[in-house]
């Protein structure tokens, strides 16, 4: 299984995990007969809509990957001012520019799928386009 897949599924794994927890907080805040509306169960319940929402997140994921729709994982090295830059393209739960990983659904990840090594790409930027060189 790559890395990516299986990190893929640990987090999934461990999200599941701490939903089952969540969960039974729940239950047990209902099954003490707390007010409907009390902010333990409100904060519970705010928790248990995230978690949710990062599994769903991450099992689409798993999906591109295994249908090959993305590039997660793939590393490009671009020319940025002159200078060479290391890029991967990475699940936006772990994009973090400021190391050189990008969220698939980032504009520049969008415009290097696909692209290959001597290629150049224009993306759309807050800054107005700009050209990139795959290196």
């Amino acid at each position: 299984m790559n890395t990516l897949k299986h990190n893929i599924l640990t987090k999934i794994n461990n999200l599941s995990g701490e939903l089952t927890k969540v969960s039974d907080a729940i239950e047990l805040d209902r099954s003490e007969g707390f007010e409907d509306d009390s902010s333990v169960r409100q904060e519970l319940l705010d928790k248990q809509d995230m978690l949710e929402q990062q599994i769903d997140d991450l099992r689409d994921s798993l999906k591109m990957i295994e249908n090959e729709k993305a590039d997660f994982g793939k590393e490009f090295i671009l020319e940025i001012n002159g200078s060479p830059r290391t890029i991967q393209i990475v699940h936006k739960s772990e994009a973090d520019p400021s190391c050189g990983k990008i969220s698939n659904e980032s504009p520049l990840a969008q415009a290097l799928s696909g692209k290959n090594k001597g290629e150049a790409i224009i993306v759309e930027t807050p800054a107005g386009k700009q050209t990139y060189k795959i290196i």
